[in-house]
């Protein structure tokens, strides 16, 4: 995203060639399963269905590789231009009995422990490694946030003790959106997905349908989003959570509201082609 189109094949070249800082993790289950790999990206699409020609178009560019819109815009239709988006993770559980809306259950144990920090800005999904996972279906997945405690190659310098670090601007105004919890990000749905040896399970943060619902018309001067200054709005993001009524809320919920999860079909994204959990 962070590249032009036409920079777009030699960034996949470039990409293949670059070893990864994040290191997967994890012992096999007792007990046996499926051994399958994790990545997670952002993608600028929407998650709309594609039609034939761009199905094949996405063959040969995954589509969570450096395909931004020609702009994103905030809920009432702001330009936003994203320097920085990171998430940092600390480990992953995996949740067969769960559905949204009910009660918290035991999950089945941790697979992926990083950290891993994950740019959804980055030309290259990060890869968690692989690990054998209970071939049961999977309707949730938590993933833990971690505080950075020591920065990688290419990171921002003010992801450091954070979770989560945006940078950008609104309409030409700088902003900001910082998080230092410990909590989960967790994605899930009604559709149990069933681990394959053939595929990736994959999580993919849509940053365009993340933006679109949140309301950044109050932002008129340089403006730091974090615990401290939540930036209370009238309307904050209704598509995301109606009782919300600042932007720190917007953000942090809707990583999980417009994240998905599911078995990836080779393309780095999921579209209704795909097994997803939604």
């Amino acid at each position: 995203m962070k590249k032009s189109i036409s920079n777009i094949f030699l960034s996949i070249s470039a990409s293949m060639l670059l070893a990864s800082c994040n290191q997967g993790g994890g012992a096999p289950i007792s007990g046996g399963g499926v051994r399958t790999s994790l990545t997670m990206t952002g993608s600028g699409l929407d998650a709309v269905a594609q039609n034939n020609s761009q199905r094949l178009f996405s063959f040969f560019i995954p589509s969570a590789v450096a395909l931004t819109p020609p702009l994103l815009v905030d809920s009432t239709g702001q330009t936003v231009n994203l320097n920085e988006a990171w998430v940092v993770i600390k480990e992953i559980e995996f949740e067969a009995n769960e559905v949204a809306g009910n009660e918290e259950q035991d999950g089945d144990e941790v697979e992926f422990e990083g950290p891993y920090f994950v740019d959804l800005l980055s030309d290259s999904p990060v890869s968690f490694g692989d690990a054998v996972i209970p071939a049961n279906g999977i309707r949730r997945i938590k993933m833990k946030l971690h505080e950075a405690e020591s920065l990688p190659s290419g990171a921002p310098l003010d992801l450091d003790s954070k979770s989560i670090y945006f940078s950008g601007s609104v309409n030409g105004v700088n902003f900001s959106y910082a998080a230092d919890d410990s909590t989960e990000l967790e994605i899930g749905g009604p559709n149990p997905i069933v681990p394959s040896s053939a595929k990736d399970m994959l999580v993919v943060i849509r940053m365009a349908d993340l933006f679109k619902k949140i309301n950044l018309s109050t932002i008129l001067s340089p403006t730091d989003i974090h615990a401290g200054n939540r930036v209370n709005v009238s309307g904050a993001c209704p598509l995301i959570d109606a009782s919300a009524n600042d932007l720190y809320t917007c953000f942090r919920k809707g990583l999980s509201s417009e994240g998905d999860f599911g078995n990836d079909d080779g393309d780095k994204d999921l579209g209704p082609e795909d097994e997803t959990v939604d």
